[in-house]
Order: structure tokens, then sequence, then C-alpha cells
């Protein structure tokens, strides 16, 4: 939920931006690019910073069944 919220606010704050910049439609759009292109940087960040905690808590749990299965065998 907090990235949604992140990523909604980032969108909103590219708009308002773009709508109350005293530049030329040339100018918005390099902007708009660059500014998209920063976003979807921002996010691939967030999802392999998400995807390696999961992958950490996935191997934890692994580990752990493993050891209890062990211990319950003997």
């Amino acid at each position: 939920m907090k990235l949604q919220s992140f990523v909604n606010g980032m969108l909103v704050g590219i708009v308002l931006g773009i709508l109350y910049a005293p530049d030329s439609g040339a100018a918005s759009r390099r902007k708009l690019r660059r500014r998209t292109e920063e976003l979807k940087d921002s996010l691939m960040d967030a999802y392999l910073i998400v995807s390696g905690d999961i992958s950490e808590k996935i191997e934890k749990v692994e580990q752990l069944s493993e050891n209890w299965t062990n211990t319950s065998i003997r």
C-alpha cells in the first residue's frame, strides 16, 4: 500500500509540475520523458528491494521447515 501511495504521489506531482510549468511544449515533453524515466528507475529499485526481501524470507522459511522436519524425524 505504501508503494502505491508513493507512485500515485509521484504521478500527481509530475502532472501538476508539467501543467504549471512555463516551458514550451517540446521542453515539457522532454521533462516528462526524463521524469517518466526517473519514475521507472525508482520503481525498478523498489521492486528489486522488495523481491530481495521476499526471497530472503522464503529462504528462512525453507530452512526452518527443513530444520523442523529433520528434528521431527529423529
